[in-house]
């Protein structure tokens, strides 16, 4: 049996994945909505991801390709802290905002984020 240590790091590898794949199934629900939209539903259901959340992703997509913000960084950030700041993200703000993501956890940064709407 693997050490708590050792389980703990095959965690943060698995929720990375995770999340880069959701980021990932985001460009490609966009695309599918752009392209055959009429096939939306079907495909986020052979996907396994229920249709709000397959249009959820793909909104935050959309939202972050308008902005141009790169695919690499987003994996980085990760999509929990990008679903934070996606809301109030505009090409005003985007570099802070995402700045703020790179360097805070997510608990800190949805209380930074909770507190700039008060």
């Amino acid at each position: 049996m693997k050490s708590k240590e050792e389980l703990e790091l095959v965690v943060e590898d698995v929720a990375v994945t995770i999340s880069a794949n959701m980021i990932l199934a985001g460009e490609f629900f966009r695309a599918v909505q752009d392209k055959i939209p009429d096939r939306f539903a079907e495909l986020a259901f052979l996907t396994g991801i229920h249709v709000r959340e397959a249009e959820r992703l793909a909104a935050m997509d959309r939202h972050f390709k308008e902005l141009k913000v790169d695919r690499e960084r987003m994996y980085g950030i990760g999509l929990a802290k990008l679903q934070v700041i996606a809301s109030r993200l505009s090409a005003a703000n985007c570099e802070s905002l995402l700045r703020l993501a790179e360097s805070s956890s997510i608990s800190e940064l949805i209380s930074l984020m909770q507190a700039k709407c008060h």
